[in-house]
């Protein structure tokens, strides 16, 4: 997730106009021409289109647009929080979570650790379970629900909150040729939708695609798996996505894959904040949420 990259594409949007964006954000416009290229060839789709002298957001790039607006904001709000606390000199505890766990996080979890330590604030992060392990191991988080297939590492401790896997979801749109792929495999394909190349269930999806031998017409990149999600609910594709995602979609049919690509879900934890009040009490909040 490049913060600047999406700063850049906001600008255009703005000013509808490659040369006024450049402008306004002090680079050259080659520069910015470029930037949007590489970012358009991600996603193998254009972003903005050319109309009457302007730049205009394609449907994919006002996912993108909307999504960036999204993460921009709870970037700001999260920076401003800890200012505040900094000022008022209170302590706070940061806990990152992974998009598809955080709405239930913030909604359940949250209002609880505020009422339970009420002389403390609770910031929360959204990143994918690989960005959120770094904010860990870099001190930018305090705590952090992830997924994960392996949990080794010396500097945290993992504590276990459900089992998941990814499954197969085909849009409606797309469901007679999915069937015919099945009839035909390796002459019929249908779209398919990765997370970017980091994200950490992209080399899952990957092997798991080619595990059952599908068939891609063409493929697209999504920044995260809500954006992957949407662009596969509107038709773009089919897509992978956690179990309770999945069943969560709208607009279309979800496929098992093989159990041997199955992961944990956690809470992680640095060790030398294991024995603390409110990280005993955010885990025992947490197996309850989650287990209900």
């Amino acid at each position: 997730m490049d913060v600047r990259i999406m700063e850049y594409m906001l600008m255009i949007e703005q000013e509808k106009s490659l040369s006024r964006a450049a402008e306004k954000l002090n680079i050259s416009q080659s520069a910015l021409s470029q930037a949007l290229t590489k970012l358009e060839k991600n996603f193998s789709a254009p972003l903005f289109i050319r109309t009457n002298r302007m730049m205009v957001p394609t449907r994919i790039g006002k996912i993108y647009l909307d999504g960036s607006r999204e993460m921009l904001k709870t970037r700001d709000e999260v920076y401003q929080t800890i200012h505040s606390l900094i000022v008022k000199g209170t302590k706070s505890i940061t806990i990152a979570a992974e998009y598809q766990v955080c709405q239930q996080v913030k909604n359940d979890l949250i209002p609880s650790l505020n009422n339970r330590f009420p002389n403390e604030e609770f910031l929360l992060l959204p990143a994918d379970s690989r960005l959120a392990k770094e904010y860990l191991l870099n001190h930018i988080a305090d705590a952090a629900f992830l997924y994960s297939r392996l949990c080794s590492n010396s500097m945290l401790n993992y504590h276990h909150l459900f089992d998941e896997c990814l499954l197969l979801c085909v849009p409606d749109n797309l469901a007679e040729t999915y069937e015919k792929m099945l009839q035909n495999p390796g002459l019929c394909g249908i779209p398919f939708i990765f997370p970017r190349p980091e994200h950490y269930f992209r080399f899952l999806s990957e092997t798991i695609i080619q595990k059952l031998s599908f068939s891609i017409s063409k493929s697209y990149e999504a920044e995260d798996l809500l954006s992957v999600k949407q662009l596969m609910e509107q038709g773009f594709g089919a897509a992978l996505l956690p179990g309770r995602m999945a069943r969560e979609a709208a607009n279309c049919s979800v496929f098992s894959t093989p159990d041997e690509f199955s992961f944990g879900a956690y809470f992680a934890v640095p060790r030398y904040h294991e024995d603390d009040l409110e990280f005993d009490y955010i885990l025992r909040a947490a197996k309850a949420l989650f287990s209900a």
